[in-house]
């Protein structure tokens, strides 16, 4: 094609028309055998431009247009756009594209007001926690001691004294399965759920989180007290030794509160004498906190105390204290507390929430299903394995054909799943069953998610789908 006559056409139909319609779409070129319609041309002319600080001269742009259409042509003659690498890339580069729209902003906004409310509220709670079960079976155990634990603590049977025979909960040697006070964005969601949803005088259901299997019962519920900031002087017991056999810290912080009361600074004196290195450099002062993040005793006394009020000494189960309280403060306002809030929901699995909305209602759209006969035939074939799923069977079924699940009528095969299955060791029937039904449901939700990726308003993936890379049509669009 001859150059000058071409890039003259060119400027009169891209720099004098606008959009072309369907019904007036006109060739403008024709790249090694296919036709380039002015609307594909306009469309990357004016996004290339777009992003640009300087527009792009036309002629420019044309030899760089040309020359990707020819690497596009070079491309599928070589057969790329079908190797296993390139289609990882592709998938990679459609997730990243779809992500935004991927996001149920309700159901974010929902989880936002929900964290903001329970803030106004703080519960005094009994815990018990039994060990995380390492696998399906043991969970099984766990979850069936916990319920008759529960039991006997619903009919009556003493907090203290079961929580002390069973509980893992490292704080069960001093509080004796009274956690105390606590308030909300502390805790595990779930735990945080079951707690400030089980009513006054109850005990929850089980819990479970990554720390293990839990009870609570709920003893009272009050309004938050907010947050208060303190600074303070500690004289720690030594090493198993409590207030009843600790004379010589209980004479140390009465001589401190004496030199208090007579004018001396509590910043000094706290960085010369108090034994918390934490705060002793810094004159004694603490982080804000609120509801359960102090040992009871400490807590409490600081809340007590009037803003610039200074306590007498007092005892914990680490030591002597005397505490200055500097400020209190009530709950912010939702808008001052969005952005934490906001961390801790995206901290946690909260944060999957809003895409697994959308992909719910995604799937129904696509009629994305799980084929229950295909995974009872990959049962049967765990069951002739001696009734388990190892490593020589899942090497089986990278090649079976078994329908597991479907998209928009399109069937996916066991093979498609089989690599999401990491067992080390030979797992039995149920936990072979739990391994291979989260295989099947995590691939069909990607595959829902490729799927409506595909059939978007973000066509440019089909572009992007004959291309030698996606960093070069990326590079090419930007």
């Amino acid at each position: 094609m001859r150059r000058p006559i071409l890039f003259t056409a060119l400027a009169a139909m891209v720099l004098t028309s606008v959009w072309a319609k369907k019904a007036d779409d006109p060739v403008m070129m024709t790249v090694n055998g296919k036709d380039v319609k002015l609307s594909e041309f306009q469309y990357l002319y004016n996004k290339n431009n777009d992003q640009q600080s300087q527009q792009q001269p036309l002629d420019e742009y044309v030899d760089m247009f040309v020359n990707y259409k020819l690497k596009v042509a070079d491309a599928e003659a070589a057969r790329i756009d079908t190797t296993e690498a390139f289609i990882k890339e592709l998938n990679s580069y459609r997730r990243q594209l779809s992500a935004p729209y991927l996001y149920d902003s309700v159901v974010f906004n929902n989880l936002l007001q929900e964290a903001y409310a329970r803030m106004g509220y703080d519960i005094d709670v009994m815990h018990l926690m039994l060990p995380r079960g390492h696998n399906h079976e043991e969970t099984k155990v766990m979850h069936h001691k916990l319920d008759s634990l529960r039991t006997l603590l619903v009919n009556g049977a003493d907090w203290a004294e079961i929580a002390m025979a069973n509980s893992v909960d490292p704080g069960v040697k001093h509080n004796k399965g009274h956690m105390g006070w606590m308030t909300a964005n502390q805790y595990p969601y779930a735990f945080e759920v079951a707690a400030y949803n089980t009513p006054v005088g109850e005990v929850s259901q089980i819990i479970d989180t990554e720390f293990g299997h839990h009870i609570v019962k709920v003893i009272d519920r009050r309004p938050s007290r907010g947050e208060v900031s303190v600074q303070h002087i500690l004289k720690l017991f030594p090493r198993g030794n409590n207030v009843d056999n600790s004379p010589e810290q209980k004479v140390a912080i009465d001589s401190i509160y004496n030199l208090l009361l007579n004018g001396a600074d509590f910043d000094e004196l706290a960085k010369a004498e108090s034994e918390d290195p934490g705060s002793a450099r810094n004159g004694g002062r603490l982080p804000s906190f609120g509801a359960g993040r102090m040992v009871p005793e400490f807590e409490e006394v600081s809340f007590a105390l009037a803003d610039g009020e200074m306590s007498k000494p007092f005892a914990t189960s680490y030591g002597w204290h005397i505490v200055k309280r500097l400020e209190g403060k009530g709950i912010a306002s939702l808008d001052d507390c969005k952005a934490d809030l906001t961390r801790a929901i995206n901290g946690d699995e909260r944060g999957a929430m809003p895409v697994k909305s959308c992909l719910e209602r995604l799937k129904k759209q696509y009629k994305s299903s799980v084929n229950k006969k295909g995974i009872d035939k990959v049962m049967s074939m765990v069951a002739a394995n001696g009734g388990q799923l190892d490593s020589t069977l899942v090497d089986r079924l990278r090649t079976d054909n078994t329908v597991v699940f479907s998209v928009n009528k399109r069937n996916h095969t066991i093979a498609e799943c089989i690599d999401l299955v990491k067992v080390t060791v030979p797992v039995k029937t149920e936990s072979a069953h739990m391994y291979i039904v989260d295989a099947v449901n995590r691939t069909m939700d990607e595959a829902t998610l490729m799927r409506s990726a595909r059939i978007s308003h973000l066509n440019i993936l089909n572009m992007a789908s004959s291309s030698t890379s996606i960093a070069t049509v990326c590079s090419f669009l930007r």
